[in-house]
């Protein structure tokens, strides 16, 4: 399936959706295959070996959960005044736990396939918290750089005299955030240097006890 027929408003594939064809809740629009064939070939978890590194992971429920079941479990947790996200230190993990946490964090709903970990059912913590300051300030850090990949973003507003933050974000939009069109990759990757470039004497001075 191309995104023109997951993004777009064929008739076959909402039909499909309607007839429960197509079980989108656990597979997914688009196949994670080849990523997780990448990570197996990439991930070295001794690398960690003295780093604390956190994941954010959204629980959607119980393995066998349905849609209603899911959007019941997120609302609870909403109305009871905490977001619907676990902070999973990496650092802590076996390898094929990380491996799967990976997946976890990369799950955004009804694009990609949840993850099964334990007895539940987990998707991408950036649902609910993309700038998790949450883990590191329970951990202590009172200085954090954050690397931020939107224009605009509500965290910035957070104040704290405990707490310097220096945050590195684009000054325009970087596209839509399924786009991964080689030449356009291209394009952004060159800005990132080039906002890196831009900031890099503050971000030194920043980082300079």
């Amino acid at each position: 399936m191309d995104k023109a027929e997951a993004f777009g408003t064929d008739k076959s594939l909402l039909k499909k959706f309607r007839n429960n064809e197509f079980d989108v809740l656990n597979h997914g629009l688009f196949p994670t295959e080849r990523l997780e064939t990448h990570l197996d070939e990439m991930l070295v978890a001794s690398k960690l070996d003295g780093r604390a590194v956190y994941i954010g992971a959204v629980r959607m429920g119980p393995e066998n959960t349905t849609f209603g079941g899911i959007i019941a479990h997120n609302l609870k947790s909403i109305m009871h005044g905490r977001l619907p996200v676990e902070y999973i230190p990496l650092h802590t993990l076996s390898t094929p736990v990380i491996r799967k946490t990976l997946m976890a964090s990369t799950a955004i709903p009804v694009v990609f396939k949840p993850v099964r970990m334990g007895d539940g059912l987990y998707v991408d913590g950036g649902i609910y918290d993309n700038t998790p300051l949450k883990p590191l300030i329970q951990a202590g850090c009172t200085d954090i750089l954050v690397i931020d990949l939107f224009k605009y973003n509500p965290k910035r507003a957070f104040r704290s005299k405990a707490i310097h933050l220096k945050y590195v974000h684009p000054e325009k939009s970087l596209g839509r955030i399924l786009d991964f069109e080689p030449e356009k990759s291209k394009d952004r990757m060159a800005y990132g240097r080039q906002i890196a470039t831009e900031q890099l004497s503050d971000i030194q001075h920043f980082m300079t006890p």
